[in-house]
């Protein structure tokens, strides 16, 4: 009888758990401001790598809920992060970021966003970096601006190779 009770408190106990912590995806969620709101700390302190690192986390993060608002804000956070830290990874998201700006009709002229667009991309290659989110990043943007999935096709396997090793994409 006591270990029947034992695993109906254990079951009770979890269902309680469970719903105090509620669905996962709002506990990552959570989790994620908690680690952004303890960075945001050191982006004030800590070196120029590090507070350009966050910055640009944190505007990764407002990008994608492609407010206007957000977006700008996200604008804003870029151009901080690359004053104080020139970056592959912060100008490969500012790239982004335009393109983002240009479909969401964010700005009006929308050559002024592909050629900042284009502008940037390109001053993420320049670093000679093999990062695979930078290249995945510009060759999404090369396929967007260009029309051409050629350049596209060839980032990606670069980006491919960079992560995983992969040498050769499946056709399609």
């Amino acid at each position: 009888v006591e270990i029947g009770a034992d695993r109906g408190r254990n079951r009770e106990a979890r269902r309680h758990r469970q719903a105090e912590i509620g669905h996962f995806g709002e506990v990552g969620a959570f989790a994620a401001d908690a680690v952004c709101g303890s960075l945001s700390g050191f982006s004030q302190r800590g070196s120029s790598a590090l507070r350009a690192s966050v910055l640009t986390t944190r505007s990764v993060r407002a990008m994608f809920s492609f407010e206007t608002a957000a977006l700008r804000s996200a604008d804003h956070m870029l151009t901080e992060a690359l004053a104080l830290y020139p970056n592959p990874r912060s100008f490969a998201w500012l790239a982004h970021l335009r393109q983002v700006m240009a479909i969401e009709r964010v700005e009006a002229d929308w050559q002024r966003m592909r050629c900042e667009a284009d502008e940037f991309a390109c001053k993420a290659l320049e670093f000679q970096t093999e990062n695979p989110l930078v290249l995945a990043l510009v060759s999404q943007i090369r396929v967007m601006l260009d029309g051409d999935p050629d350049i596209g096709i060839s980032l990606a396997r670069d980006a491919l190779q960079a992560k995983f090793g992969i040498t050769a994409l499946p056709a399609a």
